[in-house]
């Protein structure tokens, strides 16, 4: 697809057009010292000028003067609330005069435009339609959002310490699932964006913005721009070595040491782009005669999510984390023919305790090749 030069004012155009399209428009914002995905009417709503900051553990936002309308690496939020939303009503009955009455929840949904997801955002994205499209049972609800989203990704150029993008083949440029990818550069004299299209439909939007062609220099300095980013990112993960460790291991003393640091407290499958499990909830109403069930996030690392037979199969923050860890970046290859992580970060940067799988992996390594 040709490229092509998007002012930050012609950002302000996109919004207005993909709203005109009948689209809900969210982005970047930040909301409680975090940057989230909201609704967006405009440029104005971006986090301009916001950095953040990660480590294990911590997360912490700076303003600059520059100008930046992306310059951060990733927040708390993903895509995968927008189209797997944490809680879902499934179906609801009523008890009436003519008897009781059965209903399947379908919401009525706008369709989505999202500007300002990260290629490990999108790289998720393929790795959930693998889960939730590829079988032979439909998640219905997230079959119909994700039918209607339109993808505006920003290729990274300012990754954390956290990310690990580069070595697991997912970023810091986007290579599909997108309908338009931008790069945002912000030179001594200039601040733009160059825009490229990933779908027929995306191309219909920028045809419509009416822009300037990108020049051989402007795609020279996108180049060079991802090359440094990828080469900053100071974690790695092989993910055909994590799954060959994490297959040999299952039984290793080295598990029992997670016993002293993980929390059990879910955090890393919340934020995770990729984690689908769920648990069901009855609902029930005493005023109006009326029930159904709900369904909504759970994690392996509840201790009633593996509860059977009367107990729990995995009665010990050992093996749920074992499960966490082996299912993510092993036994995922075997279900769905991919690694379940996408090199984000966000579990280590949100685990209270700052435990840090790309280590986890290399302990385990480190322990075979003693």
């Amino acid at each position: 697809m040709k490229r092509a030069i998007l002012a930050p004012t012609d950002l302000d155009n996109l919004i207005a057009v993909l709203s005109e399209r009948g689209f809900e428009v969210l982005g970047p914002t930040l909301d409680s010292g975090v940057v989230t995905l909201s609704s967006i009417d405009s440029t104005a709503d971006l986090p301009e000028g916001i950095r953040d900051e990660m480590s294990p553990g911590r997360y912490y936002i700076k303003a600059t003067s520059d100008g930046e309308l992306f310059g951060y690496a990733v927040g708390p939020t993903s895509l995968k609330p927008t189209l797997f939303p944490s809680r879902r009503q499934v179906w609801t009955t009523e008890n009436t005069d003519q008897g009781i009455i059965f209903r399947s929840s379908v919401p009525d949904l706008r369709p989505v435009a999202v500007i300002g997801a990260r290629p490990c955002d999108a790289a998720a994205m393929a790795v959930q339609d693998e889960a939730l499209l590829g079988g032979p049972y439909i998640d219905t609800d997230y079959a119909r959002r994700r039918r209607d989203l339109f993808l505006v990704v920003v290729n990274c150029t300012r990754p954390a310490s956290t990310c690990f993008c580069a070595s697991m083949g997912t970023g810091p440029a986007v290579s599909e699932g997108f309908d338009i990818a931008l790069t945002e550069l912000k030179l001594d004299t200039r601040h733009f964006f160059v825009a490229e299209s990933g779908s027929e439909r995306g191309q219909e939007v920028l045809d419509q913005l009416g822009l300037d062609p990108a020049d051989p220099d402007d795609e020279e300095l996108v180049r060079v721009a991802l090359e440094v980013a990828a080469d900053s990112m100071e974690r790695t993960l092989d993910p055909v070595d994590a799954y060959s460790v994490l297959r040999a291991q299952p039984e290793h003393p080295y598990w029992e040491t997670i016993v002293e640091r993980c929390l059990t407290c879910a955090n890393c499958t919340m934020v995770c782009p990729t984690c689908f499990c769920v648990t069901t909830e009855p609902v029930t109403s005493l005023g109006d005669e009326s029930a159904g069930e709900e369904r909504r996030w759970d994690s392996c690392f509840s201790l009633d999510y593996s509860f059977m037979g009367g107990s729990p199969v995995r009665e010990t923050v050992e093996s749920r984390y074992r499960q966490w860890l082996t299912h993510k970046l092993s036994t995922w290859f075997d279900q769905f023919g991919t690694s379940g992580c996408v090199g984000c970060g966000r579990c280590i940067t949100w685990c209270p305790v700052g435990i840090d799988l790309t280590e986890e992996v290399r302990h385990l390594r480190e322990q075979i090749d003693a």
